[in-house]
Order: structure tokens, then C-alpha cells, then sequence
């Protein structure tokens, strides 16, 4: 991950209240991952590996309304 691109979500983490449901599309811990930034919240992330919820495909198994803030780096 860029030092940039954390810098980014940092700042926009602002808007997210501590207690939220976090979903992190393409969140997968590859270089890093945004998990620190929300450790005051509950945070999930999304991938095609590597991820709390591993998919393949767009079908993903997550009903409306599950979360209360998207996030994508």
C-alpha cells in the first residue's frame, strides 16, 4: 500500500464514526491494510484472497444494510 493512499483513508476516516460496521471492498492485507485506522469500529474486509470474506466473483453474500460505511482504497 502507498503511503499515500493510507494518508487518503486516514483523512476520510474522520467522517466514520467510532462503532461502525466497516466493509472494505478489495480490502486483502497485501502490502498493509486500513484495519488500524478502525480499530474503534467493527472491521470486515472483502477480496478475492487473503480477506474476512473471500468471493470470486460480484455475488457476495451480504445482505442490505449490513454496514454502515464502504470503504476502498
Amino acid at each position: 500500500m502507498h503511503n499515500s493512499s493510507y494518508a487518503l483513508m486516514k483523512r476520510a476516516r474522520n467522517n466514520i464514526p467510532a462503532g461502525s460496521k466497516v466493509l472494505d471492498v478489495g480490502g486483502a492485507d497485501v502490502n498493509g491494510s486500513y484495519r488500524p485506522l478502525f480499530d474503534d469500529c467493527t472491521y470486515t474486509s472483502l477480496d478475492m484472497n487473503n480477506a474476512d470474506i473471500v468471493v470470486s466473483d460480484y455475488n457476495w453474500p451480504i445482505e442490505s444494510g449490513a454496514f454502515d460505511a464502504v470503504i476502498s482504497g
